[in-house]
């Protein structure tokens, strides 16, 4: 059984989600700078997966969802 100690801080979790979407917004086609930025980015990452796979291009999408 783990504690409370064992739990990472808010900054580790917070990496943790940015290196995730980072890798999502990769694996859709951004570059890796767009990839970083969005990833900072209050962009809804659900929306603009689901506009890419219904074939809108990917910075439309990005408007959409920002």
């Amino acid at each position: 059984m783990s504690s409370y100690t064992d739990l990472p801080t808010t900054g580790e979790t917070e990496d943790a989600v940015i290196n995730w979407r980072f890798d999502q917004l990769s694996t859709l086609g951004f570059n890796d700078v767009e990839a970083v930025l969005l990833a900072y980015s209050d962009l809804d990452l659900h929306l603009t997966r689901t506009l890419i796979a219904r074939g809108c291009p990917p910075d439309l999408a990005v408007k959409i969802a920002l």
